[in-house]
């Protein structure tokens, strides 16, 4: 199934400061400060990637072509369904009451599914992105909520981006590699990835 996602609120903070980042790379000086933040953003999307979650507390939109059985909604850990909507044919929008489905937050990914005895709506939906689906995910709105694995991987890939300033390391006289994140960092991550397949 074809999926759009649109962020609509981004989160208030990062999964590490700048002091944190700045005392893990031995930093003591001011004159970086913005360059390791940019730093640190990076690394948090790097990490959000490859964890296929999202880390603090922010609200997205899904846009979805049709309905199916139940709805998979990505990104890790779903804090709740703000709203869900469909567009008609005569692009006419309407919000489903909240009482039609269930929304499941313990499973990873959530999921969205009807109440026991309840069908999806079955007027013909618009061509282009006629559900639209508004949620909240995240580990939570402060930084100590997310696992300290994924903490020490943000400052790894970060104090790798600040120490390795071109993506390419000369290895060996005879090989070249490319080194995006540690591999430190890629291993602390992998017991807190998303490995479901979404279809």
């Amino acid at each position: 199934m074809r999926r759009v996602h649109k962020i609509v609120t981004a989160p208030a903070d990062l999964p590490v400061t700048l002091a944190e980042a700045k005392a893990h790379m031995r930093v003591t000086f001011p004159d970086d400060d913005t360059l390791i933040r940019i730093y640190i953003q990076s690394a948090t999307a790097l990490c959000e990637q490859i964890l296929q979650r999202k880390l603090i507390t922010q609200t997205w939109k899904m846009y979805l072509d049709y309905f199916p059985h139940e709805i998979t909604v990505l990104f890790g850990d779903l804090q709740s369904v703000t709203h869900l909507k469909y567009t008609d044919i005569d692009e006419v929008q309407t919000t489903m009451s909240n009482t039609l489905y269930d929304v499941d937050i313990n499973s990873v990914p959530g999921r969205i599914v009807l109440v026991d005895g309840e069908v999806w709506p079955t007027d013909t939906l618009n061509a282009v992105n006629p559900i639209e689906i508004q949620f909240i995910t995240g580990y939570g709105d402060d930084s100590t909520e997310i696992p300290n694995d994924i903490r020490n991987a943000v400052l790894l890939t970060a104090a790798h981006f600040y120490e390795t300033r071109e993506s390419i390391l000369i290895s060996d006289i005879k090989l070249m590699t490319v080194e995006q994140i540690p591999w430190t960092a890629s291993t602390l991550l992998q017991n807190h990835r998303v490995w479901e397949w979404i279809l």
